[in-house]
């Protein structure tokens, strides 16, 4: 039952984004190496039993570093002179912890089920 809800929620999230008619602006491969490498090293660094929610708890904490680290980027080299740059950067900023809920969300669906798996 739990994959069901888990598919169900990437189904309807993904209709949600399609509706939009921009699906193309949630897609950023640099923020998604991020989140997903770090939470591999969560992951990675759990014990046995434990890795599906390291996993999602690292892909929590990384979405925030990414997003901290491009804030700074952006602070950095940002030309004051060409605002309209801003909006499109602040777009990308905020993919990262994007990603990190979304992974989060997945691995707290899935990872129910496999805690309550009965103690012989």
């Amino acid at each position: 039952m739990t994959y069901l809800a888990a598919g169900l929620f990437c189904v309807v999230w993904g209709v949600i984004i399609a509706s939009t008619g921009q699906p193309l602006i949630f897609i950023d491969a640099v923020s998604l190496l991020a989140v997903s490498a770090g939470a591999a090293c969560f992951a990675l660094a759990a014990d046995e039993g434990q890795r599906l929610v390291r996993l999602g708890q690292g892909g929590l904490v990384t979405g925030w570093v990414a997003f901290f680290v491009g804030l700074v980027l952006i602070a950095n080299s940002f030309p004051p002179a060409e605002l309209s740059l801003l909006g499109k950067q602040l777009a990308v900023l905020f993919l990262g912890p994007l990603y990190g809920f979304v992974l989060f969300a997945i691995t707290k669906l899935l990872s129910n089920s496999s805690m309550k798996s009965p103690k012989v």
